[in-house]
């Protein structure tokens, strides 16, 4: 498989409450590592470079490994990598220690 710049890509598929289902492409170490990540921030806002997304709302995630050499359209900036100093897991949010 190749890969640009040592990273592997896919493509995610998020299928939301209301059945709609939205793709994008990430990249990241492993499928593996991907998809752990993708479990942590569940239930919570995951940041990417290119977008967010609020997680609360999924049913579903699928990750696919594909070669973007099968995808001529799309160059190595078309995909997102995750921003964990930016993303929150549904723990973030029920801290104890918040106070208003």
């Amino acid at each position: 498989m190749s890969h640009f710049n040592g990273n592997i890509h896919f493509i995610v598929y998020f299928t939301h409450t209301n059945n709609l289902t939205t793709e994008y492409f990430m990249k990241g170490k492993s499928a593996d590592y991907l998809v752990n990540r993708l479990k942590w921030f569940y239930k919570g806002i995951i940041t990417t470079n290119k977008w967010g997304i609020k997680a609360d709302y999924l049913l579903s995630v699928f990750v696919r490994e594909i070669n973007p050499n099968d995808f001529p359209n799309l160059s190595k900036r078309d995909f997102a990598i995750i921003n964990e100093n930016k993303s929150y897991s549904l723990s973030d949010f029920q801290d104890d220690d918040l106070t208003f």
